[in-house]
């Protein structure tokens, strides 16, 4: 994927259950190189269905403004 609008990037981890984004997230935080504690909950963050969590159209649909909007 070359653009992600951060909802959708969210979506992409939380769909898999607590155990796993804490997994998912310890790995992010560890490829970006911070020196962050793992957050405690996942509390108010929405959670998605693991079949169709892309909120915004493939490139050939969209309009340039798609992401950003």
């Amino acid at each position: 994927m070359k653009e992600i609008d951060p909802f959708t990037f969210f979506a992409a981890f939380m769909k898999f259950g607590v155990k796993n984004r804490e997994k998912l997230i310890s790995k992010l935080i560890n490829v970006i190189g911070k020196d962050i504690s793992l957050p405690k909950d996942f509390d108010g963050v929405p959670t998605a269905q693991a079949l169709k969590f892309w909120l915004f159209p493939y490139k050939y649909i969209r309009s340039d403004d798609s992401i950003p909007l």
